[in-house]
């Protein structure tokens, strides 16, 4: 079974989305954990532990840190990590942001959650 984390900070809003991409697209295979705040990940090593990081720019307003705050604390924890992240925002600028931050790498998908492509982008990072 291959663990996804999700932080997201409005969870109502995409559940059904990763529900649907599971059951259609993964045979209900993958184990899929939500988190709203960046303290509910105890200790950031713990990310190592997943086939796949989902992150939300912005979070919850009592998160310690916002999702590029995630991004950039994994990096320091385990470059590598790098690779099974991407970005699912309704910002528009957050590429940019990224850009200028050196993530050049990591996929950005927008919100509204179009199923397709997301399911696209977690075979790949999955496979």
């Amino acid at each position: 079974m291959k663990k996804v984390l999700i932080f997201e900070n409005e969870i109502p809003m995409v559940e059904n989305t990763f529900k649907s991409i599971n059951l259609l697209d993964f045979e209900e295979k993958l184990e899929i954990q939500y988190m709203q705040t960046s303290q509910e990940l105890k200790n950031i090593n713990e990310i190592i532990d997943y086939d796949l990081v989902i992150i939300d720019i912005d979070l919850s307003n009592k998160s310690d840190k916002d999702g590029i705050g995630i991004i950039q604390d994994i990096k320091r924890e385990n470059e590598k990590m790098l690779e099974k992240i991407f970005v699912l925002t309704g910002s528009t600028k957050v590429k940019n942001t990224l850009n200028n931050l050196g993530f050049t790498n990591i996929p950005i998908l927008k919100k509204p959650a179009n199923l397709d492509e997301i399911s696209k982008e977690m075979t790949r990072i999955l496979k």
